[in-house]
């Protein structure tokens, strides 16, 4: 099971090489759904749930496959250059 993202958001950063400036590439607050997620492997369950205690919030997005194997969880359509991702 994958528990991230503190305080009910998400926020993917953009870095530059030289690690000095960041820009915010994509939000998400989680009203209107979770269906801008992704998660590898498929078939499995993305849900928000009550963090306890709340040591990320009150809130956590949690991910979870079948099995119980390691899952990650990405926005999709998202597309960037000259940087990497870093989830909040």
């Amino acid at each position: 099971m994958f528990k991230a993202l503190t305080f009910v958001s998400a926020a993917a950063l953009l870095l530059t090489a030289g690690g000095l400036e960041a820009k915010t590439l994509f939000e998400d607050d989680f009203k209107a759904g979770l269906d801008n997620w992704e998660l590898i492997p498929g078939g499995g369950e993305i849900k928000i749930v009550k963090s306890d205690p709340p040591k990320y919030g009150p809130e956590v997005m949690e991910a979870s496959v079948p099995g119980g194997t390691n899952c990650l969880a990405f926005v999709k359509d998202l597309e960037f250059t000259d940087g990497y991702i870093e989830v909040l």
